[in-house]
């Protein structure tokens, strides 16, 4: 079993117990995002491309950065918290590959 198929059997573990932080429900209707879009995706993680672990403030949970595929150019990120019995989303957010490409340009100072 691969990294990313790991982290899919995780997230699987928490459908039924998935809670939105309110940063991520403002950050949803902000950003035009359907809601049931990202719940869908997290409830059937099949289209996950990737899956960055990120430092989390406390010892008793997992925060990622997860990647779900859209279209050729858009993938869905969101930010989880996998915690006691529960999957938190902290916030959500498109990305483009054409920002990838303008990111990459950048000085690494500035990223």
């Amino acid at each position: 079993m691969n990294h990313l198929e790991e982290i899919i059997s995780e997230i699987k573990k928490y459908r039924n117990n998935i809670i939105f932080k309110k940063h991520a429900l403002v950050r949803i209707l902000e950003r035009k995002i359907a809601p049931e879009l990202v719940k869908n995706h997290l409830e059937n993680p099949d289209k996950l491309v990737d899956a960055i672990l990120q430092k989390s403030e406390n010892i008793n949970e997992k925060k990622y950065k997860l990647l779900f595929e859209l279209s050729k150019n858009r993938k869905l990120a969101v930010i989880v918290v996998l915690k006691e019995e529960n999957l938190y989303v902290v916030t959500v957010f498109i990305k483009y590959k054409k920002w990838d490409k303008m990111v990459r340009k950048w000085p690494r100072k500035y990223r």
